[in-house]
């Protein structure tokens, strides 16, 4: 199983980033394989105008299309999620989440805002045809203790029970969520493969994949 983080912070030593890293250790230790996106991934013109035929765009779009699942990952900014997140949702076709269990995870200085989250943030990921949001996880700067003993990647340490909790929680119904999908997944990937390589009858009853042409 493959999952994509999509992460919205500009900065990748921030509490945003080290909540994302976090989600993705943990769901490596099941066996998922996980890859990251930021702004870093985009020219920086084809994010900020949105071309499509930019090669770090179709890049993004198709990993987005292989992947079982998607982590949404941002900062507070201004009462809402971040300018730069939204720039790289834009780059999303339209109902390309229909068929992916998402995890929202949101950062900021207080739990003030934690709205954000279902009144800002899932509802942009609804407009994406995201179908099967989880409830997310929001999360507060007091809560994560920063550890800078990696230079590649920021970690963290959870300081408050209750947020590791609400974390492993989101993260063992993401799991239970990607493994339920599996079934669906195969019989469409079936179907497609199917679509492209027709089937025809043999003599002997069997099917056996059409001739392709060049």
């Amino acid at each position: 199983m493959n999952v994509i983080t999509v992460l919205g912070s500009p900065l990748p030593d921030s509490t945003t980033a080290a909540l994302a890293t976090l989600a993705e250790t943990g769901l490596r230790t099941a066996g998922i394989h996980t890859e990251r996106f930021t702004v870093q991934d985009f020219d920086a013109q084809a994010l900020l105008f949105g071309h499509f035929d930019h090669y770090s765009v179709r890049e993004f779009q198709q990993r987005l299309r292989d992947a079982d699942g998607v982590i949404v990952a941002t900062p507070v900014y201004q009462a809402s999620f971040s300018g730069l997140l939204k720039l790289m949702l834009d780059l999303i076709p339209q109902q390309a989440l229909a068929d992916k269990w998402v995890l929202p995870l949101v950062s900021g200085g207080s739990a003030a805002h934690q709205l954000v989250l279902d009144y800002a943030l899932k509802t942009v990921l609804a407009a994406l045809g995201a179908r099967q949001q989880l409830a997310g996880v929001y999360a507060t700067t007091a809560q994560l203790q920063l550890l800078q003993d990696d230079p590649q990647q920021v970690r963290a340490h959870i300081t408050d029970p209750a947020l590791r909790e609400r974390l492993q929680l989101a993260l063992d119904e993401f799991h239970l969520a990607l493994l339920r999908q599996q079934p669906h997944r195969q019989a469409q990937a079936r179907r497609t493969r199917s679509a492209a390589f027709p089937l025809h009858n043999t003599p002997n009853g069997h099917f056996s994949p059409a001739a392709i042409s060049r």
